[in-house]
Parts: C-alpha cells; structure tokens; sequence
C-alpha cells in the first residue's frame, strides 16, 4: 500500500512539475513579448520626439501633449522627460535589457524549447 501511494505521489509530483515548466515557458515568452514592446516604446519614443522637432514643434510642448493622448506609453513618461533634460543616465540594466531583446529574434529557439517540454504531457494537462 505505501509503494503505491509513493508510486502515485512520484507520478502526481511528475505530472505537476512538467505543467509547471509550461508556465515558466509561457511566463518566459510573454517576458519575451513586453520586453520587444518596452524596447521598441523608448526607440519609438526617441524617433516621435525628434520627428516632432524636425517639423518645427516645441519638445516640451509635443510631450506634454503626447503624454495625454492615447499614443503614450509608460515608457514614454518615463524616459522623454530625461531626452528632454539631456540627462542620459542608464535607466535600465542595459545588459540584461539587450539580453532580454536577443531572445525576441529567436522566437524559434523558444517555440522548439516549450515543444520539447511540453510534448511528453497527457492532452488533458497540455498549455
């Protein structure tokens, strides 16, 4: 009786640990996604901001502006104001930041990784 329970506690742990590493896997592609989003939102950010100059509007004023309108984002707000003051102190971990954007062009690389994992889980616990 007690190998049983042990044999079945081992396949429930089994069970559990493989949908578990299916989260993280899914956890780990949506990082992917907000991290292509966040990084494509401060070089858009920088490109809107001096296209706006280019046609003759004051910096200030296109922010103030822009921050109100649905075409802001938080990375917006959070990183315009120091291109508009010159202050060009890293704001983010640069390394882990272009470590994070690697990942988001070898999306093949991740969708062959959640396969491997999560081929050998029974249709019923499948993501």
């Amino acid at each position: 009786m007690a190998l049983f329970a042990l044999k079945a506690a081992y396949l429930f742990l089994m069970l559990l640990a493989s949908r578990i590493h299916c989260v993280l896997i899914a956890y780990s592609s949506v990082k992917m996604v907000n991290q292509l989003l966040a990084g494509v939102h401060i070089a858009v950010s920088a490109e809107a901001m001096a296209f706006g100059v280019r046609l003759g509007l004051e910096s200030r004023l296109l922010y103030d502006f822009i921050e109100k309108s649905d075409g802001c984002s938080w990375m917006f707000t959070n990183r315009v104001p120091h291109m508009l003051s010159s202050d060009y102190t890293p704001l983010s971990a640069v390394d882990i930041f272009v470590k994070d954007l690697v990942f988001t062009h070898t999306p093949k690389l991740m969708m062959a990784l959640r396969w491997h994992v999560c081929q050998h889980l029974p249709d019923s616990m499948s993501p």
